[in-house]
């Protein structure tokens, strides 16, 4: 009772403004979450929710509306039907009982889907029209409905309006944790001002910091087997990346969007480069193929006996995305020269860096285990610059030097000691073969194919095949549902774009045992870089396979028909033998991953012994900081949400009670924080001594009050006699006082009056 209030009245009694903007809040979140509940199922139905979201809004207005201004004239309560009458009208578009059924039966298959249950459906077909008046209603109704709650206080039909919308859409599968959250924060909200004439501010103030809470734990929470909740994770994922990043135009590995691969419009970045040569700017890297997507490499890759592996790796030196700059820097005086590139991103995404697979050096971003790299800003990187190897040889004339299988110095033995190890966890990884692809790649490619031969080979043979096989098209037909997006290009249609080649001779490779993966991103033509700048569009967009080269590293071949040369003829004109073997690095290779030692330099331990100690440490450490930080916060938040349900049961408790039953709570309170207070007492106990004691402990207590306060509650405990007004005023006043927090008295004694009181 210390603490000032908000009014809330029932609608049409109130003039506040506060109440009615309590009111209105209430109603955002309620309908909100009204609205947010059916929302998938209605797009699933096939219909736009814009029109059913506005008829709900302007029918839970004009119902508020109707009960403000009721006292004023009772015939314009009449405005909340309004909305009837467009449900009237619905009534010769569609059939609401038909969309009823259409609806109950999406409900019904989410059900069977879920659960893998049975249930049966209704009979009967639904038309767009059935469905869209059936939306309607069910916008119009629920937006009367949470209206009517509002102006009645109908709290326990209010309780079980939300819950039964969050059942429903657990059970359909259309569960948002939003919707939910809006729901549960509206009861919560509905519960604080209830039937009451006031709400305490410190409630609201509490109410709000749970709300937040309840919103932050909403975009979380985990989608378990539900898959409305996995897709809204994802969207909300989806929408924050594009926020802060931009668009990404490009599928990241989805074969089943490959026509998608060069659509908008305008120019995404700029690209200056030092040297006229081609470039594959890659964006995004796919490992793991499965349901028409290659999707990086799960995590699980790097757990168990790899823990540590990419760690380990980076002390010795050796950067997956930087190994091929690496291995020409070791060459000595056969080493190529750099090419220094910047790129200035206009309106394409600004996560995903644009790197060659020759890089040398970045000064900004973060690697990607061994895959790529991302920008390390808030709102990513629009201007960067990166030195890569000039690539005077392309993939097909790569041949490994001398030193790979005999080095001559110590640079080049830690090089390969690191290779040896990566190149292990290469063969482990990205030679495997999608279970249901595995026999029409070796039937296709290799079935009259030697083991023994060499990559230039190989990808010779996938050309050859390609183009024997299948034609080229930049927008190609998508898969039917079902269907292997791969088998269906080399079987059936037969006609694909860059895409589908560099999917198809990915797994055809790997099918052969050489590690390979897909990369996605842009390409640029010598010719378009001949004048040292080049403007990137959605025509630049490209896919192409990732080989990796024993001793080498992760190059670029290209199997699209007009983007690459002839890797036989190509040699053949430069003498050139076709000598790379898939296993050639490890013939002879004296670096086996399961004997390598600790390091006698850097005293590091093996990889397969996973983080090492000071890297564990660090990480325990820093997990046992984030929980310090969070805990507090959390029991901060529980406590204040306790403190406000206990003083709005007592505040309750104490309007809806006779005088006697105030002045025992009353009694409670007193003593309860005289013993905060740290002055022991009773009624009737040295009733002198104890004033003397509160008056020194309690600053805003008068000499004799105490001695006053308990006068009047024996005269109502042992004497039957009920206070008058002005006498119960003067206990309030005291508890009051009591409940008083002192800003210099010490924090304990401000908590334990806090939170551990249970005054009115």
């Amino acid at each position: 009772m210390g603490e000032k209030n908000i009014v809330v009245q029932p609608a049409g009694r109130t003039e506040d403004p506060g109440a009615r903007l309590w009111q209105i809040w209430l109603a955002v979140l309620l309908l909100g979450g009204t609205l947010l509940s059916f929302w998938d199922s209605w797009v699933d139905l096939g219909i736009a929710p814009v029109l059913p979201a506005c008829l709900g809004t302007a029918a839970l207005a004009l119902s508020m509306a109707a009960g403000w201004l009721r006292e004023r004239d009772r015939r314009l309560s009449m405005l909340q039907f309004l909305p009837l009458l467009v449900l009237l009208g619905m009534l010769t578009v569609g059939s609401p009982w038909r969309g009823a059924k259409a609806w109950i039966d999406l409900l019904i298959a989410g059900w069977n889907r879920e659960q893998n249950a049975g249930v049966a459906l209704f009979a009967g077909q639904a038309s767009l029209s059935d469905c869209l008046s059936v939306a309607c209603w069910c916008g119009v109704i629920c937006g009367e409905l949470v209206g009517w709650m509002l102006r009645r206080r109908r709290t326990p039909f209010c309780s079980s309006y939300a819950f039964f919308l969050i059942i429903v859409m657990l059970l359909g599968g259309y569960f948002r944790p939003l919707a939910a959250a809006l729901l549960v924060g509206g009861i919560l909200a509905y519960g604080v001002s209830g039937r009451s004439l006031w709400i305490p501010r410190r409630a609201v103030a509490a109410w709000s910091v749970f709300f937040v809470f309840l919103l932050g734990l909403s975009l979380l929470m985990p989608a378990g087997d539900l898959e409305g909740v996995a897709q809204f994770r994802e969207r909300v994922a989806h929408d924050i990346h594009v926020l802060r990043y931009g668009e990404d135009l490009l599928p990241q590995g989805d074969l089943r969007e490959a026509n998608q691969l060069k659509t908008g419009n305008g120019t995404l970045m700029h690209v200056e480069t030092g040297q006229k040569k081609t470039l594959y700017l890659r964006s995004y890297v796919g490992t793991d193929y499965a349901d028409g997507t290659f999707s990086p490499m799960p995590e699980s890759a790097f757990a168990g006996d790899n823990a540590g592996l990419l760690n380990w790796l980076q002390r010795q030196g050796f950067q997956p995305q930087t190994q091929v700059a690496t291995y020409y820097s070791l060459c000595g005086d056969t080493a190529p020269e750099e090419n220094t590139v910047r790129i200035h991103v206009e309106n394409g995404s600004r996560y995903a860096l644009y790197l060659p697979a020759t890089l040398e050096s970045i000064r900004t971003g973060k690697m990607d285990r061994d895959e790529g790299t991302h920008s390390s800003g808030l709102l990513g990187s629009r201007r960067y610059g990166f030195t890569e190897i000039s690539g005077a040889r392309p993939s097909e004339l790569v041949v490994t030097e001398n030193w790979v299988t005999d080095p001559v110095n110590a640079d080049q033995s830690r090089y390969l000691q690191a290779e040896a190890v990566y190149r292990n966890f290469v063969y482990e990884n990205d030679t495997t073969v999608d279970a249901d692809l595995a026999e029409l790649m070796n039937g296709i490619f290799w079935k009259d194919q030697e083991e023994t031969g060499g990559i230039y080979s190989a990808v010779t043979r996938v050309r050859e095949v390609l183009r024997d096989t299948v034609s080229y098209t930049e927008r190609p037909a998508a898969a039917p549902e079902g269907e292997d997006p791969i088998r269906y290009f080399l079987t059936e249609s037969k006609v694909g774009n860059e895409m589908l080649y560099a999917a198809t001779a990915v797994e055809a490779l790997r099918a052969y045992g050489i590690p390979a993966r897909y990369a996605e991103g842009y390409y640029l033509s010598a010719e378009e870089c001949r004048t040292g700048t080049a403007a990137v569009t959605a025509s630049n967009a490209h896919a192409w396979v990732e080989v990796y080269f024993d001793g080498i590293g992760w190059m670029s071949i290209d199997v699209t028909p007009g983007y690459f040369y002839d890797t036989l003829s190509l040699q053949q004109m430069v003498a050139l033998p076709d000598d790379i073997e898939k296993t050639s690095a490890a013939e002879q290779d004296e670096y086996d991953p399961n004997t390598l030692g600790d390091d006698p330099q850097n005293g590091t331990r093996r990889p397969e012994d996973g983080i090492s100690a000071s890297v564990w440490l660090r990480n325990a450490l820093t997990r046992c900081l984030a929980l310090l930080l969070v805990l507090p916060l959390l029991t901060l938040l529980a406590m204040e949400a306790v403190r406000g349900l206990r003083i709005r049961w007592l505040k309750r408790a104490y309007r809806k009670g006779d005088k006697r039953r105030r002045i025992e709570l009353l009694e409670k309170s007193i003593f309860r924080l005289l013993a905060l207070w740290g002055v022991p007492a009773s009624l009737g106990w040295q009733t002198e001594q104890v004033d003397r004691a509160v008056t020194e402990a309690v600053p805003e207590v008068l000499p004799g009050e105490y001695t006053r306060v308990c006068h009047l509650l024996e005269q109502t405990v042992y004497g039957d006699v009920l206070p008058e007004a002005y006498e119960e005023r003067t206990l309030v006043s005291f508890v009051q006082k009591l409940s008083h927090l002192p800003k210099n008295e010490p924090w304990r004694t401000r908590s334990k009056l806090r939170y551990m009181s249970l005054s009115i």
